[in-house]
């Protein structure tokens, strides 16, 4: 790819313009939120797509798969499908209705490949606040990171031929980021007769800072550089462009998506102000 072209895609997120933040009230805590995605410096296509439903505390992360014209339409679908969740005030009801959306969304693709014969699927990772709880709900190797007080967690576990490995012992981390089958995930939304979602409920805390993020962030950057970068700031809007930054500073080979929510208390947030 020439130069030129490379630094066109480049610009395509303005310098020093950080993405706009979404602010939203909970019972308990309040939550502000901001998403970035860029092509990266490789493809010419986004199969990324994100979502952010502050009203609702629901944001949506999905990678597609299956090339032009294809993966792109996948992960749209995903985000169509979660746009018009009904939403509910009983958590557990709401899960629910998020998790039929993901399926209603797995089965529209299913059936378009039946019909074209063209396999599309996408990855999502989904994470939903009430109260004081938070939940991901994932298939796939998006991921869904935790950074409180200092230290970053990966909260989803990826749904991977090299994830697999790694929890048979296998292979060592280091191994897994150069291991010639590690674009290789055993679940994703279109793929297979059946999606089956992981779910995991996790307490909030003032000051943390929720990651959802396609593997094209992590493929750029360690796990250890995303904390550094997320400690340099409390702004989800600075931290979504740090992140996209670092990795078109290092020629992002993939699509690059992320989304920063920030919990914090009402009073907290007021003083701030």
């Amino acid at each position: 790819m020439d130069d030129d072209r490379t630094q066109q895609i480049t610009l395509s997120v303005p310098p020093g313009t950080p993405p706009h933040e979404k602010r939203s009230l909970g019972s308990h805590f309040e939550y502000l939120s901001a998403s970035l995605s860029h092509v990266g410096c490789v493809r010419t296509l986004n199969e990324d797509a994100c979502l952010e439903l502050a009203d609702r505390q629901l944001w949506v992360v999905a990678d597609g798969m299956g090339g032009h014209m294809a993966g792109d339409v996948a992960s749209r679908t995903v985000i169509d499908y979660a746009r018009v969740v009904p939403f509910d005030p009983i958590f557990s009801l709401f899960v629910e209705q998020v998790e039929n959306q993901l399926i209603g969304a797995h089965k529209a693709l299913v059936d378009a490949g039946r019909t074209t014969g063209k396999i599309s699927g996408s990855t999502v990772v989904a994470f939903l606040a009430h109260g004081r709880q938070g939940l991901v709900m994932w298939a796939g190797d998006s991921r869904l990171y935790l950074f409180r007080q200092g230290n970053l967690f990966q909260v989803s576990r990826d749904h991977s031929f090299v994830e697999e490995l790694l929890t048979m012992g296998g292979i060592t981390p280091e191994e897994a980021r150069s291991h010639p089958r590690a674009n290789v995930i055993t679940r994703a939304v279109g793929a297979g007769e059946e999606l089956v979602l992981d779910l995991d409920i996790f307490e909030l805390q003032h000051g943390d800072l929720l990651l959802l993020c396609s593997d094209g962030l992590y493929k750029e950057l360690e796990d250890r550089e995303i904390g550094v970068l997320m400690a340099r700031s409390d702004s989800p809007a600075r931290i979504a462009q740090d992140l996209i930054g670092t990795c078109l500073e290092r020629r992002a080979r993939d699509n690059v998506t992320v989304v920063v929510v920030r919990v914090a208390s009402p009073a907290s947030t007021k003083e701030n102000q």
